[in-house]
């Protein structure tokens, strides 16, 4: 938006001298566009409504005619007159302006001062245009993938854009500084924006079925436009749209062609097609060596396959390498080791299997069981379904992060079995007293002995802080008078937090 006083400061208009009216501050009538008469005696349009009227031909300065078109101008609700010439006008005329604030400005060529604001006030259209046109070129031009159309757009105009979803993650766009995640007022907010509205960014939603919304985010440098970039991103989201859903129809295809084989490899009595093990070969499954079979549980409501990227992120993430595939309310997912692994190696991928579910969890209510390594396709099978019915225990186990892994859940089972008894009840609530009236204290305790002492598993699956883990750890050590460096009593501490809980 220009007003009279920025218009007064353009070069193009440096020969334009203000004659009367308001000036300053006071000269604040926004200027949409330019109106323009032959002279004096011209006929005035009626609706002058954020427009600049300029008369064309030499002008008497005590011509009672200027009164008059002074008062049409105000009648109108023009911004502003532009006569020729910057010589003073005369009193009447002055009074009349000052009375009606009209702001009178005068200059050698009114023609040339017209079509010179005409071009400013024309530069945002422009500008828009220009930013419109390179994104489309650059769409047409990209290849098929969403992050060569976002790509595309951020170089022809030379900004950072990114593709988030609304809880700010990246899902295409520059790593080294991607953007703050908005909270969602101020995410709403920003998206209804005014096209007046200074914020840091500029947003535009994805129509897209993505379970968390998405949302493209482009960076604003100090002197871009809104408008402009809201049109680009405008174009860009049309494109993106287009080709999710050609993503989503082929990711579609995919599953079902996933699901299919998983289903025949899975079904009683074995597989009866004498080419699945080519078909598997194929989908880059491996049936030799030994499989770790893994369960992942959502609710009902979420999308496999829409979910399934962030799925295979988070394996990504935790550095383990396995196959997932769409199946029922979830997914079935696996490991493959060429030869047995050894114990130490063992141990460290079920840390890296556990993060994942660390992961997992930070974004969806996951549910995750293990099962156990098995050697060929048999194996496979098998294991995929210890995992099943882990993770149906797992559904219940909160202290472990809603993650059970089978070469632990027989002892882990027995042990709690006999924390039920009722022998043991009393004495563990007994022992567990200082913490009864301290829930997040129990809580914390229980979910730290069973993360075997790691304060970032902790964390992660009560969702705090690390701080605020051994804070109340230490609390809650303090408050029981034990040493946790005994196993005894780290023994008899968590089996008796294992009673207590059960209980309630």
């Amino acid at each position: 938006m220009t007003t009279l006083r920025q218009a007064l400061a353009l070069r193009s208009w440096r020969a334009v001298r203000l004659l009367a009216g308001p000036a300053g501050e006071a000269a604040t009538a926004a200027l949409r566009r330019v109106e323009l008469i032959a002279d004096v005696r011209a006929p005035v349009p009626t609706d002058l409504q954020g427009a600049l009227l300029a008369v064309a031909g030499e002008i008497d300065r005590d011509d009672w005619h200027l009164d008059v078109l002074i008062r049409r101008t105000a009648a109108g609700g023009a911004a502003g007159l532009l006569i020729a010439g910057t010589g003073p006008i005369g009193t009447a005329a002055t009074v009349v302006a000052d009375r009606l604030a009209v702001t009178i400005l005068g200059t050698d060529d009114p023609i040339a001062g017209a079509v010179a604001l005409r071009v400013h006030l024309a530069q945002p259209e422009l500008e828009r245009a220009r930013w419109v046109t390179a994104v489309a070129d650059a769409v047409e031009g990209a290849g098929d993938t969403v992050d060569a159309v976002v790509t595309g757009a951020a170089a022809v105009l030379d900004r950072s854009i990114w593709l988030v979803d609304s809880g700010g993650n990246v899902v295409v766009g520059p790593t080294s500084h991607p953007p703050d995640p908005p909270e969602s007022a101020e995410l709403a907010a920003v998206l209804a924006a005014p096209e007046s509205a200074t914020v840091g960014w500029v947003l535009h939603e994805v129509a897209t079925d993505h379970p968390r919304g998405a949302y493209l985010m482009l960076r604003r440098r100090e002197h871009d436009e809104l408008a402009p970039a809201r049109a680009a991103l405008s174009v860009l989201a049309v494109a993106i749209a287009g080709r999710l859903a050609v993503q989503r129809l082929s990711s579609e295809r995919d599953a079902r062609q996933r699901m299919s084989l998983l289903a025949e490899l899975l079904q009683p009595g074995g597989p009866v097609d004498p080419q699945l093990p080519r078909r598997m070969l194929e989908q880059g499954w491996r049936l030799d060596g030994y499989h770790e079979g893994i369960r992942i549980d959502v609710p009902a409501a979420a999308d496999p396959v829409a979910l399934r990227p962030e799925v295979l992120r988070a394996f990504a993430d935790a550095g383990v390498p396995a196959q997932v595939v769409e199946q029922g309310a979830g997914w079935a997912a696996w490991c493959t080791f060429a030869d047995l692994p050894a114990p130490k190696q063992r141990e460290a991928h079920a840390s890296a299997v556990r993060r994942v579910q660390w992961l997992l969890r930070a974004r969806l209510p996951t549910v995750m069981g293990v099962g156990s390594l098995q050697p060929g396709a048999e194996g496979l099978v098998r294991s995929l379904g210890e995992a099943g019915d882990a993770a149906k225990i797992a559904a219940t186990r909160t202290a472990g992060g809603h993650l059970v892994q089978v070469d632990r859940l027989g002892l882990s089972q027995l042990l709690l079995a006999w924390t039920r008894t009722e022998t043991f009840g009393p004495a563990a609530s007994s022992l567990l007293t200082p913490l009864q009236d301290e829930p997040a204290l129990l809580a914390t305790l229980s979910a730290y002995l069973e993360a075997q002492s790691s304060i970032a598993e902790t964390a992660a699956i009560l969702g705090v802080h690390r701080n605020t883990v051994t804070a109340r750890i230490s609390k809650a050590v303090e408050l029981l008078g034990i040493d946790l460096g005994d196993p005894d009593e780290r023994l008899a501490v968590q089996l008796a937090c294992r009673s207590v809980l059960a209980q309630r």
